[in-house]
């Protein structure tokens, strides 16, 4: 099950939680800001979540990291070049435009997969899709035909890429040996719009090859 959830603090962002309905576990996917809302959610549905996933380290997207870690007693984990993004206020954006956030002792992802511990039939696959930012990451839930894509996707179209780091190159790289690789029934749920599906994206984004 996903579970979007938008939540604001300088910009409104989506955060999603993916829930295993069998053991009512699961996983919360950038939680960007507002924890104590998001934390009345999860209390609220007596879910247990396992791990914070972040798709890319801008501060948009990790706000709410820290208290939600000290609250649940759990980790976050990112692609390991997010660390350049979550340590630095400018590559992170907060310095533009909140004065300055860090996020620290985010953990790399151990694999390309991340397995709910309450069962391990449910998971995540992690896939590498940057252009938005290098350390960018999508997170395929099989069971739900969902892909979380963080702002690989924007307004049903390309992602930015006029942020540090961003590359307009990889991002359709990105999204063509990617996103579109999956079938056209998967929906796509990004970090600042509305789902769509990859047959829809399909239709918006043309590439001339």
């Amino acid at each position: 099950m996903i579970q979007k959830i938008s939540v604001s603090d300088f910009f409104a962002v989506n955060t999603y939680f993916v829930i295993d309905e069998i053991s009512q576990s699961g996983f919360i996917i950038d939680p960007g800001a507002q924890g104590e809302l998001l934390l009345q959610v999860i209390e609220q549905q007596r879910w247990q979540i396992e791990k914070i996933l972040l798709t890319h380290g801008h501060f948009d997207h990790t706000g709410a990291v820290d208290f939600l870690r000290e609250k649940l007693g759990i980790n976050a984990y990112a692609h390991p070049k997010a660390q350049s993004y979550l340590l630095d206020p400018y590559f992170n954006l907060s310095r533009q435009c909140v004065g300055g956030r860090v996020v620290q002792n985010v953990l790399p992802f151990g694999s390309d997969r991340i397995l709910l511990r309450n069962n391990p039939q449910f998971y995540l696959d992690i896939k590498h899709t940057p252009g938005h930012s290098p350390d960018s990451v999508s997170f395929y839930a099989a069971k739900d035909k969902a892909l979380i894509a963080g702002d690989t996707i924007y307004q049903g179209g390309l992602g930015l890429t006029h942020f540090p780091g961003g590359q307009l190159s990889e991002l359709k790289k990105s999204i063509q040996k990617v996103i579109f690789s999956y079938d056209g029934s998967v929906h796509i749920y990004s970090g600042h719009s509305q789902p769509l599906t990859v047959a829809d994206l399909k239709e918006k984004i043309v590439f001339n090859n």
